[in-house]
């Protein structure tokens, strides 16, 4: 059984870095999707240690943009 390893590197200590795409169809694959959603994010969100108040900041992020509140 082929079992495929990932490793994601952080960069700048926040931002992981993306792992090489042959095609278009590899951009929806979680191993791409992932790292790509979490550079996406503010700084101030990715900084929380805090799992309660990471979510709460989570939510409100993804609200906002979802109905274009600023």
């Amino acid at each position: 059984m082929f079992r495929a390893t990932l490793i994601f590197h952080l960069i700048d200590g926040l931002d992981y870095s993306l792992p090489r795409l042959r095609t278009k169809f590899g951009e929806r694959a979680f191993s791409h999707a992932g790292p790509a959603t979490w550079n996406a994010l503010p700084d101030q969100i990715r900084t929380v240690t805090d799992p309660v108040k990471f979510r709460k900041l989570l939510k409100s992020h993804y609200f906002s943009q979802a109905f274009n509140i600023y």
